[in-house]
């Protein structure tokens, strides 16, 4: 059993009454099948100023998941495609890899919620 399974398995949602915990432990904030895949991104990138914890990356997927519908599994190929190399070529800041994060996410997004929606008009 790796270090990740046991960990506490909660996930915490993004308030003002988790802030401390969230802080202290920010995996909290994401739920457990993410857990791994953001912490192979961010140790891959914790050398980036700014990157330092992996609370940008654990509470912006949270925020994503909960209030615009970003799906867990996508959220996981986006998070583990973000680690190839030739992705990673391209991440030299953090800004880098929170603007891409968002890009690829938004669209998945998108592309998900267009395809509801076209669901929803045959029925």
């Amino acid at each position: 059993m790796s270090q990740i399974e046991k960990a506490d398995n909660r996930q915490l949602r993004v308030s003002p009454e988790n802030l401390d915990a969230i802080f202290k432990t920010p995996m909290l904030a994401v739920p457990m099948p993410l857990r791994p895949v953001v912490a192979q991104l961010w140790m891959m990138n914790r050398h980036l100023q700014g990157m330092e914890s992996p609370l940008s990356i654990t509470v912006t997927l949270s925020v994503w998941i909960e209030r615009w519908g970003l799906d867990i599994k996508d959220a996981e190929e986006i998070l583990s495609d973000m680690t190839k190399p030739s992705n990673m070529a391209e991440i030299r800041y953090c800004s880098d890899l929170t603007s891409r994060l968002a890009q690829l996410c938004a669209a998945r997004i998108e592309r998900r919620t267009a395809a509801q929606m076209d669901i929803k008009r045959f029925l």
